[in-house]
């Protein structure tokens, strides 16, 4: 994750914010750090973005809504599991 993503995940996890709001990323670990903060609603994938704005093209895989659902998963799995962010 990049210093960026992490003040994302921070104020997600530790603040008050805007429920209306979304954190799109394609970054595995950022993703995954939603679902270990328990904020796996938190977030939306940039094919999700641009199928709300009704534009349709062929994205990259990382960019997906697939790719987001399976590092979301992980991440659910990881914290049932007792991994947090500090015992990946």
């Amino acid at each position: 994750m990049d210093p960026g993503e992490r003040e994302i995940i921070a104020l997600l996890y530790g603040s008050k914010y805007d429920e209306d709001y979304l954190f799109c990323t394609a970054d595995a670990p950022a993703v995954r750090a939603l679902a270990l903060i328990g904020r796996s609603d938190g977030g939306i994938s940039f094919e999700e973005v641009l199928q709300r704005i009704g534009y349709t093209k062929k994205i990259e895989e990382h960019f997906s809504k697939g790719y987001f659902d399976k590092w979301l998963k992980e991440g659910s799995t990881d914290m049932v599991q007792g991994f947090n962010l500090r015992n990946p």
